[in-house]
């Protein structure tokens, strides 16, 4: 397998780039497994490669991106430190402090008082939203994510640089929240998939 990564040589037109990415990922993806190795969801969409010990996000920045990540774990033979999670495992794991909610919850410890506020912002609004993702009714709290029905949901986010803000938005202003819908992070993963890949063929 590392000598299929060696092989794949980035092409030098930027038009190629993608294509280069999505077989330079699959690569990395079949390497470990091709699918959860929490719930065994195999569809290579929502798979993500997981840090076991924490520290992903430092770690694939300083690679300069997913893009140096995937060439990385190629060029060190795949190294067992790492997994793959499907998005909402991956999601759970952040929520749930190091453990997808698949292999139990853990409690609050009693220095979180703000963390319990947001919890109880976030289980109130996504009351409001019917508590269940709207296309494959998955109603795990702990996978859910709140969606911009029409997009732009970066651009909002980075205007407004409190996630806190929105929630109370959402929770108190009607007309702003039929904006809005719950997804599991899996299928907010595979829209948000779908929408790139439009915008790239136009």
């Amino acid at each position: 397998m590392k000598t299929i990564c060696i092989m794949l040589k980035s092409p030098h037109k930027k038009i190629y780039d993608r294509q280069y990415r999505v077989k330079l990922r699959s690569t990395v993806l079949i390497a470990y497994g091709n699918k959860c190795t929490c719930c065994g969801e195999d569809c290579q969409g929502v798979l993500q490669m997981d840090h076991v010990d924490g520290g992903g996000r430092t770690h694939v920045s300083s690679l300069g991106g997913s893009k140096g990540f995937y060439k990385w774990l190629c060029k060190e033979n795949f190294p067992p430190a790492y997994k793959i999670l499907c998005a909402n495992c991956n999601l759970g794991k952040f929520r749930n402090r190091g453990q997808c909610p698949h292999q139990g919850v853990n409690p609050f410890n009693g220095n979180e008082g703000h963390r319990r506020y947001r919890v109880k912002l976030r289980d109130a609004v996504f009351n409001l939203l019917g508590a269940a993702c709207s296309m494959c009714s998955e109603s795990n709290v702990l996978f859910l994510t709140i969606d911009h029905i029409n997009g732009r949901g970066n651009v909002e986010r980075k205007s407004i640089k409190d996630n806190d803000q929105i929630y109370i938005k959402i929770r108190d202003d009607e007309s702003y929240r039929e904006g809005f819908q719950l997804m599991c992070m899996n299928c907010n993963v595979l829209k948000y998939r779908q929408e790139l890949s439009s915008e790239k063929t136009l």
